[in-house]
């Protein structure tokens, strides 16, 4: 697979017949090794060991329902301590070059859970915002926030 735009993490990966599975640290257990999947552990392994964000908090293809009734799944999920939801994540292949199409999906997921941030990455490139809803106004962030600032 290929490396991707964070720091070096260690992922726990095993060989399942024709398969790779590896080791998810919020669902503890194995997952098939998709691209997508490859580049969502390394996400989710540097918010916890680079940011501090909190493992506890996280959460892994939680299902959602849009306006249209078609149910989808939120990549990642990070809650506040109140349970409302802090961060939310879609992560692609690194083949998937992203653009206006992918941000629209995610701001649309986003208005049924009202996440104070989300993020957007192919492993390669990585879109952050942040909304402040009292303002009425989104922000472009240019790197990943350490958890505990501007919560």
């Amino acid at each position: 697979m290929q490396t991707l735009n964070f720091e070096s993490v260690h992922l726990k990966i095993k060989a399942q017949q024709q398969s790779f599975q590896v080791w998810c640290l919020v669902r503890k257990k194995y997952i098939i090794l998709t691209p997508e999947e490859w580049v969502r552990q390394h996400l989710i392994h540097y918010l916890i060991d680079y940011k501090h964000y909190p493992m506890s908090w996280m959460t892994c293809e939680m299902p959602i329902k849009l306006e249209n009734l078609s149910k989808k799944r939120c990549d990642v999920l990070i809650l506040n301590a109140d349970l409302s939801v802090h961060t939310l994540i879609e992560c692609k292949a690194t083949s998937v070059k992203l653009n206006q199409n992918h941000v629209n999906q995610l701001m649309q997921y986003n208005r049924k859970v009202n996440a104070k941030r989300i993020i957007l990455t192919n492993g390669l490139q990585h879109e952050i915002f942040e909304i402040d809803y009292n303002n009425q106004k989104v922000d472009k962030l240019l790197e990943f926030p350490e958890w505990g600032k501007n919560q």
